[in-house]
């Protein structure tokens, strides 16, 4: 079980904002164990990123109770929101895109990263599309915001969009902001892509027949778990 959130130590407006997102839970898949699983899985990643971003933002000292192994592994989502979370602080005031405030425009953001999680848990592989496909879009999205393009749906991610594009402006603007928020949002975003494909933990959950199985790359490299 982990630890809940101490909103309590966050700073208003964003303990509110933060309370919200921890609130968010993957929806129920019925009749679908190994989904259900998944998802589940997914909620606890969520839910230890939000405690890094906790320690790394507004309490260092901050203890994530889970294993080291675990905690690691996830310690790269958690950089990475830290990164969009100073991104939305530098550039509302300047382009403040129809959000209150900084606070509200990241909380958009987590649930359009967490709605896309859920979709692509589950949405079925189809054949060809590769183990690490979710890894490779990353890589593709990291290649285009290093040449200043948006690689993100405006559709489909717009509160996303929005940022990147004004984050893009502002980066061909100011180098003071290139260099202290653009660059390292990307880095983060690179790092979290690196990291789920070559960190163990994150071997490569799917649902067969409505069971959780994960690739261990040994031999059939398959094995059922729930």
């Amino acid at each position: 079980m982990i630890p809940t959130i101490p909103t309590q130590m966050i700073d208003p407006p964003w303990d509110s904002a933060m309370s919200s997102i921890k609130a968010f839970v993957s929806p129920t898949i019925p009749f679908n164990n190994g989904l259900i699983q998944h998802l589940n899985f997914n909620d606890n990643v969520w839910k230890v990123a939000l405690h890094w971003l906790l320690k790394k933002k507004w309490h260092s000292k901050h203890k994530i109770s889970v294993s080291r192994n675990i905690a690691t592994a996830i310690e790269p989502l958690g950089e990475l929101l830290l990164q969009i979370l100073e991104i939305c602080i530098q550039v509302h005031p300047i382009y403040p895109s129809g959000y209150i405030n900084a606070t509200e425009w990241f909380y958009h953001i987590v649930l359009e990263m967490r709605n896309g999680d859920i979709n692509e848990i589950c949405t079925p592989i189809k054949k060809g599309d590769g183990k690490f496909k979710h890894c490779s879009e990353i890589r593709s999205h990291v290649k285009n915001l290093k040449q200043s393009k948006n690689p993100f749906d405006s559709a489909r991610s717009p509160h996303t969009y929005k940022l990147i594009q004004a984050s893009i402006n502002l980066s061909q603007k100011s180098d003071k902001f290139n260099d202290e928020y653009y660059k390292p949002l990307i880095k983060a975003y690179s790092s979290w892509g690196r990291n789920l494909h070559d960190d163990v933990t994150w071997q490569m959950l799917t649902v067969d027949e409505e069971k959780l199985s994960i690739h261990t790359g040994k031999g059939r490299g398959k094995v059922k778990i729930a």
